[in-house]
């Protein structure tokens, strides 16, 4: 998905608000909140209500054991 998206001047893929400073390569999507971020390279940052999800760009196959662990918190 990264690979196919436009990105800024910093290789960031962003859907929704963010501030981005000496940060490159990340993938940050937000609905409701603005993200910032500074001095970080090649990671997803996702929001969704109250969550948070935060990981490095290379662990992405693994977001199904968050998704699943924060199911049993429900």
């Amino acid at each position: 998905m990264f690979d196919l998206c436009n990105k800024d001047e910093q290789s960031n893929v962003i859907f929704g608000k963010a501030v981005t400073i000496d940060s490159g390569k990340n993938l940050i999507h937000s609905q409701d909140l603005e993200i910032s971020v500074l001095g970080v390279e090649n990671l997803i940052i996702v929001t969704h209500g109250n969550r948070v999800m935060i990981l490095p760009r290379g662990q992405s196959q693994n977001v199904k054991k968050i998704v699943q662990r924060l199911e049993g918190e429900d």
